[in-house]
């Protein structure tokens, strides 16, 4: 949750938005007390950028993956060129069709799997990271309120 003054208005993901709507939750709770802190405050729900795991993966990463990795026949270079509309040596080819750039990279990844499961670690590692940090903010909250209670 994020409180921005200057448009007056309390950002919530939309699963805290969601979970906010439940009687009893915590995020219903806090919710509650920044509605009393800020009363003239709308909620708006933010809506998380899609984070591309695989913006580096461009032509030139292609094809040098493909060529440390391809057989002595290249033949997935081959494939490869034919994709792109170009000979061998990368000049395009006159009157030849070619895959867009996202045809192109889904029989890239389709090719290579452990490309895309290279990313798959690093949601894995950062989903771990984010659960920790949650529930030591959970914790920490906690430990604020048993303080005033007493």
């Amino acid at each position: 949750m994020y409180i921005n003054v200057t448009t007056k208005a309390i950002e919530m993901a939309k699963s805290e938005h969601r979970a906010a709507h439940t009687y009893g939750t915590t995020q219903y709770e806090e919710l509650q007390e920044v509605r009393k802190a800020y009363p003239g405050f709308k909620v708006v729900i933010k809506e998380r950028k899609r984070i591309d795991r695989l913006k580096g993966l461009n032509e030139a990463y292609m094809a040098k993956y493909i060529k440390d990795h391809d057989d002595e026949q290249q033949t997935i270079w081959k494939e490869f060129c034919e994709l792109r509309g170009t000979d061998e040596s990368g000049k395009k080819k006159e009157l030849s069709g070619a895959a867009s750039f996202g045809e192109l990279r889904m029989w890239f990844l389709s090719r290579f799997p452990e490309i895309e499961d290279m990313s798959a670690s690093v949601d894995a590692i950062l989903a771990k990271a984010r659960k920790e940090r949650a529930e030591k903010r959970a914790k920490a909250k906690e430990a604020i309120s048993a303080l005033t209670l007493v």
